[in-house]
């Protein structure tokens, strides 16, 4: 339902008295969203968001916002206890400043739109080493992403390779592959 829609529907609800009907299905709409993706839609700063199509098509909006779920379940401030991984996208230190970020990690905890913007470079300087066009990436791309985020770009072009096997188990217990194939379920809810 678009704004317009919206306004159209709410201006009909209040003259026929049905203010309260458009209150429940607003509160509906808002449970769904908060089980659906763990994050209240007003909380929009660090919530999955829809990303300008400049960034990438709808295949890379749907990729990043998989990887945030599959990594900090939408909380910008999560350290990882066991790795040291920062916040939405769960980035180690050392790739951080590798980067070129220079504060602190408390800094970058703080700052959603900063975890985000690292998350653009990094997935574009990987789209890149991977021959990667994030405009028009396809599912199966997004995978190759996905394996480069997890295991870097070395352990994804294995993958691309037909090696599912690459790559030893992390402490979660997951290769690159099956990493992969868990954020493409996020992305298409399989």
């Amino acid at each position: 339902m678009t704004i317009d829609n919206l306004k159209i529907f709410s201006k009909i609800a209040a003259q026929n008295n049905l203010a309260s009907t458009l209150a429940l299905k607003y509160n509906r709409a808002t449970a769904n969203i908060q089980r659906k993706f763990g994050v209240s839609p007003r909380r929009s700063s660090y919530g999955p968001t829809k990303l300008p199509i400049t960034s990438g098509g709808t295949t890379y909006n749907r990729y990043l916002n998989s990887i945030m779920q599959q990594e900090s379940a939408g909380k910008f401030n999560v350290v990882n206890k066991q790795s040291g991984a920062l916040g939405l996208y769960q980035f180690m230190p050392k790739t951080l400043r590798g980067l070129g970020y220079k504060g602190t990690s408390q800094q970058f905890l703080g700052n959603p739109s900063l975890q985000k913007s690292y998350m653009h470079k990094f997935t574009k300087q990987n789209a890149k080493s991977l021959g990667i066009n994030m405009q028009t990436m396809t599912s199966r791309q997004a995978g190759f992403l996905a394996a480069a985020h997890y295991g870097g770009v070395g352990g994804a072009r294995k993958i691309m390779g037909g090696n599912r096997r690459y790559g030893t188990t992390s402490f979660q217990g997951k290769t690159p592959y099956a990493y992969m194939n868990d954020v493409l379920r996020r992305m298409y809810a399989r």
